[in-house]
């Protein structure tokens, strides 16, 4: 089996994040996106070197853009550390918390 190419991993797992942070599934993510779901879950895990098009489609249908979708982390690093640099301590907090939630795992169900 052929090493996937991290990038691709990378991106795929961006869009996986943010699929899942406005929880969406797979097949709901592929209909706004007008792709097909099984070519969606091979974007997600980085197999396939998709076009800019569908990276668009992609990111229109997690209402975000490709350039969130393809920055690096560090760029994003910076873009979030530049937007908090202006809030107060008690507002960084907040938003601190929402992140926390935001990425924490999915709880079980009993």
């Amino acid at each position: 089996m052929p090493r996937r190419n991290p990038y691709l991993v990378a991106l795929g797992e961006r869009i996986a994040r943010g699929r899942k942070a406005i929880r969406l599934t797979q097949a709901g993510l592929a209909e706004r996106a007008g792709v097909n779901e099984k070519y969606l879950s091979d974007v997600e895990c980085g197999a396939v070197n998709t076009s800019v098009l569908v990276i668009r489609a992609i990111a229109k249908g997690l209402g975000s853009t490709p350039a969130r979708l393809l920055a690096a982390p560090e760029e994003i690093d910076s873009e979030v550390s530049a937007l908090l640099a202006d809030c107060s301590a008690p507002d960084r907090a907040k938003v601190l918390e929402v992140v926390r939630v935001l990425t924490a795992p999915p709880m079980q169900k009993k």
